[in-house]
C-alpha cells in the first residue's frame, strides 16, 4: 500500500521537491554570500518544511516575503499530501466492502 501511494502522489513530490531547491537557491541569492553556498540554502529549506529552523535568519524584507511564500506552499503540500492519503485509504476500503 505505502508504494502505491507513492505511485500516485509521484508529481506531487516531485513539485515538493522542485519547489523546495527553488525556494533554497532564492533564499541563498537573498543573504549573504560569504557564509552559505547554494546546496545550504536547500538544506535550510528543508528544516523550513520540517518546521526546524531559526526565524532569525528571515532578517530582511525579501526574506519574510519569502518566509511566507514557503509557509503557505508548506501548508498545501501538507494538506494535499493528507487528502490524497485519505482517498487512498477510502478506495482500498471501499474496494474490499464491495467484494
Amino acid at each position: 500500500m505505502g508504494s502505491e501511494i507513492l505511485y500516485r502522489m509521484r508529481f506531487l513530490i516531485f513539485f515538493i521537491i522542485i519547489s523546495m531547491v527553488a525556494f533554497g537557491f532564492t533564499f541563498y541569492f537573498l543573504t549573504d554570500h560569504d557564509s552559505m553556498n547554494p546546496l545550504a540554502g536547500v538544506q535550510f529549506m528543508y528544516l523550513v518544511l520540517i518546521g526546524n529552523y531559526d526565524s532569525s535568519e528571515f532578517n530582511n524584507v525579501y526574506l519574510q516575503i519569502l518566509f511566507v511564500m514557503v509557509s503557505c506552499f508548506n501548508f498545501f503540500f501538507i494538506f494535499t499530501l493528507i487528502v490524497a492519503i485519505s482517498v487512498t485509504s477510502f478506495n482500498k476500503d471501499s474496494n474490499m466492502n464491495s467484494n
